[in-house]
């Protein structure tokens, strides 16, 4: 007997169809200039950044690790140990705004330069055209997806975000949420997750996934062009195989 037909695919955001910060603690930086400049000057970070009291803060209630000898400092982040409300509200304690920094416009100037990774999203286009439904499956904001639509075009067919649903990947309560909402674009209650397709760049996530009969592409994208061409490349043949495309 074959595999089920694969209906929905759970689509990761960061590193996946946006490409996320080269720099995580310049991004900060700025964004503490812009919430109190009279206290943070505006240009790079003073340096070292373990010295900085903000940063000192920001590792304090555990946003940033310096511990990690030779690894990104903000990697909570990346992996999503850090929600995004905990990321603001660390923030608001350590860059102390005299007026108020509403979270509108923390996210607003936080994700201003994130860029769509474009081939992945013509790729994902491609599938939306041969009737596979999109579904945007993020530990984040809609707003890397809200990126995605006004820089390519392309239009998830349902977003599920953690924050929203009270669960985090890999969590399977999310995953129940990513399939709920799959269910409700399909008009289709007996969709499991067999039929469904997780692309994420975190291997925990994609096992997580393939532990509740769902099936999953571990894909993180380069921002070297040639690797990066390579790499959908991969991706198209690993959905061909799946028949989701030709």
């Amino acid at each position: 007997m074959g595999k089920p037909t694969v209906k929905a695919i759970f689509c990761d955001m960061g590193n996946v169809a946006v490409w996320w910060f080269n720099n995580r603690t310049e991004r900060l930086w700025q964004l503490a200039h812009l919430a109190n400049p009279e206290e943070f000057p505006a240009g790079p970070a003073p340096q070292p950044i373990t010295q900085q009291p903000f940063f000192i803060a920001l590792q304090k209630e555990g946003v940033l690790d310096f511990s990690r000898q030779g690894e990104d400092v903000a990697w909570k982040l990346d992996t999503d140990l850090v929600g995004q409300s905990e990321l603001y509200g660390a923030f608001l304690e350590a860059a102390r705004p005299e007026q108020l920094f509403s979270a509108e416009r923390f996210w607003m100037a936080y994700a201003a330069d994130l860029m769509a990774i474009e081939p992945v999203c013509e790729l994902l286009k491609e599938l939306q055209q041969r009737g596979t439904t999109l579904i945007a499956a993020t530990n984040t904001e809609s707003w890397p997806a809200d990126i995605v639509w006004r820089q390519t075009g392309l239009q998830f067919d349902g977003v599920v975000m953690s924050w929203k649903v009270g669960h985090k990947k890999p969590e399977r309560g999310f995953f129940s949420a990513c399939l709920l909402t799959a269910r409700r674009v399909l008009h289709d209650d007996s969709l499991e997750c067999a039929g469904c397709l997780l692309i994420d760049d975190i291997r925990a996530y994609c096992d997580a996934f393939k532990g509740i009969g769902g099936d999953a592409i571990q894909f993180k994208a380069s921002q070297e062009p040639q690797t990066l061409a390579w790499q959908v490349t991969q991706l198209r043949n690993q959905l061909r195989e799946r028949d989701l495309l030709k």
